[in-house]
């Protein structure tokens, strides 16, 4: 790909006055598709496929023939697909998982209220007692990344993990109001939380769960689950996958999709959750590849979303997997509430009404 970010550009960026902002998208007409395997590469041509439908690191069958000048015309690319799925158990207790993804606890452009009206509703300290019954089935809450704010979010993109006093007082300050934050919500239910690309957190994946010393106060209960971005658990028989946005964020910039819905399709087809990484993504040195799906979930979900979609995804084998892209709480003040009976997926949402608004 001739767009694709190049290190030596990149070191070279960094020593320029200006630097060169970000591109949407790296895909061009004069990409190339390459099949590669420990034996050698060979160039991939002909129109059974397109090279912005596909990303590097892809695992697939190509069916075609040999041509003189040593490339392969393609007849047919063959995915894995949907990996086997575990049947559901008949469950009939009606728990819920809450599903949550961007808080930024210490933004201080947005309106604190909605997050700490989700405290408050996962909780069940507002609404009816007809609500309170409906709250109270809400059994665990998992927050999919990027719980934290920080005042140099420009590090998301260039890697720069550098703060000066100011920031780090800053900083420190937010980790304490979150620690708050999960002491509230640990002494209610059970939470899990997930580093994403604004947390402190390693940047490689898969993410190492949040230090311990973070969160001084809720860990001291056994409520509080520190896990890794992606993070996999199961709940009465329901087995759920999620992760913190990252490789979605950086896929939509190597292929032309309609939507991210779309490519988590194409994923679960593939069987692999992050086949950029690490050729596009910081990836932690593994001898096998940690993002294989050799088991579909029943639940997959992505934090940290342009905006709220869901979508139940039916395989040929009768696997039914449940989608649920997460927005950024800060920004779009929604949840999701998932049904271990039935996968049934329920948003919430909190709107905040201006009273000097006419």
């Amino acid at each position: 790909m001739p767009l694709k970010p190049n290190v030596l550009e990149e070191y070279a960026k960094e020593r320029a006055i200006l630097p060169v902002p970000p591109k949407d998208s790296y895909v061009s007409d004069k990409d190339c598709v390459f099949l590669e395997d420990e034996t050698g590469r060979t160039k991939l041509r002909g129109i059974a496929f397109q090279a912005k439908d596909l990303i590097t690191g892809m695992i697939v069958a190509v069916k075609g023939r040999g041509v003189e000048d040593g490339d392969f015309e393609v007849h047919e690319i063959i995915e894995p697909g949907i990996a086997p799925q575990r049947p559901l158990k008949n469950t009939k207790t009606g728990n819920q998982i809450a599903l949550v993804s961007g808080l930024h606890i210490g933004q201080t452009s947005s309106n604190p209220l909605p997050v700490q009206l989700l405290a408050e509703y996962i909780t069940g300290n507002v609404g009816s007692p007809l609500e309170h019954q409906f709250q109270s089935t809400i059994v665990r809450l998992i927050l999919a990344g990027n719980s934290l704010f920080t005042e140099n979010e420009e590090r998301i993109n260039d890697q720069s993990l550098r703060f000066n006093k100011k920031q780090q007082s800053h900083v420190t300050q937010h980790v304490h109001a979150l620690d708050r934050y999960l002491l509230s919500l640990c002494s209610s239910l059970q939470v899990d939380i997930m580093p994403g690309a604004s947390d402190p957190a390693n940047i490689t994946l898969p993410q190492q769960p949040l230090n311990r010393c973070l969160f001084r106060k809720a860990s001291s209960l056994p409520t509080l689950h520190r896990v890794t971005n992606p993070h996999a658990f199961e709940v009465e028989g329901v087995s759920f996958l999620g992760h913190s946005g990252q490789m979605l964020d950086n896929m939509e910039k190597y292929m032309d999709v309609e939507s991210r819905m779309d490519l988590i399709c194409k994923m679960l087809k593939w069987r692999q959750l992050a086949p950029n990484c690490p050729d596009l993504l910081y990836g932690f040195p593994n001898s096998s590849d940690p993002f294989i799906l050799n088991e579909a979930p029943h639940v997959i979900f992505f934090g940290n979303q342009p905006a709220f979609e869901t979508k139940l995804i039916e395989g040929p084998e009768g696997q039914e997997i449940r989608v649920v892209l997460l927005p950024t709480f800060s920004q779009n003040p929604t949840f999701a509430l998932i049904n271990i009976d039935n996968l049934d997926c329920t948003p919430v949402s909190f709107q905040l009404y201006d009273e000097h608004t006419n």
